[in-house]
């Protein structure tokens, strides 16, 4: 009967201590589960200050390219508008120089008294030899 009892004792003392187990450990399962979830949290918040700090650093970065370049368009546009400028200058300082109705006539006096002759050579030393007033064999060189 003692072994029995003992045996019976010891079997519900087992099953008792097993639930207990259960309990104890399904209570350790979710203080572990609370503390892991709570070092996630640290994890994640610290996380997102450094991913906060590198996206407003890549934003400042993009912006001053940004300005860099639109700094640098507006001077290649202003420089095109200096050259046009200039262009358009040189070019009024031209119409100066044009022939008008008004002076048409004076334009035809000075280029039948002052004849061109654009018909000449130049040889290997440069010197220019005339083409209408130089006859064949002639030795007449003008150095220009």
């Amino acid at each position: 009967m003692k072994s029995i009892r003992r045996f019976l004792t010891h079997k519900h003392s087992v099953l008792l201590q097993a639930k207990a187990d259960t309990e104890a450990l399904h209570r350790a399962f979710e203080e572990d589960l609370a503390r892991c979830n709570t070092i996630n949290d640290q994890w994640n918040e610290e996380l997102r200050v450094i991913r906060e700090e590198r996206v407003a650093k890549q934003l400042e970065k993009d912006i001053n390219f940004a300005k860099n370049r639109m700094e640098a368009l507006l001077e290649e546009k202003e420089a095109k508008l200096a050259a046009a400028e200039e262009i358009v200058k040189q070019h009024k300082e031209l119409v100066t120089t044009f022939i008008t109705p008004e002076s048409l006539d004076e334009a035809i006096e000075k280029a039948i008294n002052n004849p061109v002759d654009y018909n000449f050579a130049i040889d290997l030393q440069g010197n220019r030899i005339v083409g209408r007033e130089t006859k064949p064999g002639q030795e007449t060189t003008i150095n220009s």
